[in-house]
């Protein structure tokens, strides 16, 4: 488990390792990969914070295809 963390303008945090999360500033962008226990990959997501439901400076990570949030 791998967590990214980027701010600034035009920084892109990628989270591709299994269970892992990124969060990126405004002006940012997140990508994600989803893995089953065998390190699989089931699925990939990418985008722009601001667009997709995605926040700015809040942890995602992919759940059966979609982005969610990380709740501490």
């Amino acid at each position: 488990k791998a967590n990214a963390v980027t701010t600034g303008n035009a920084s892109i945090a990628a989270a591709l390792g299994g269970n892992s999360a990124a969060s990126a500033s405004s002006g940012g962008a997140i990508m994600l990969v989803e893995r089953n226990n065998d390190g699989v990959i089931l699925s990939v997501f990418a985008s722009k914070v601001g667009e997709n439901g995605i926040k700015a400076d809040i942890s995602y990570r992919l759940k059966y295809g979609k982005p969610v949030e990380v709740t501490k």
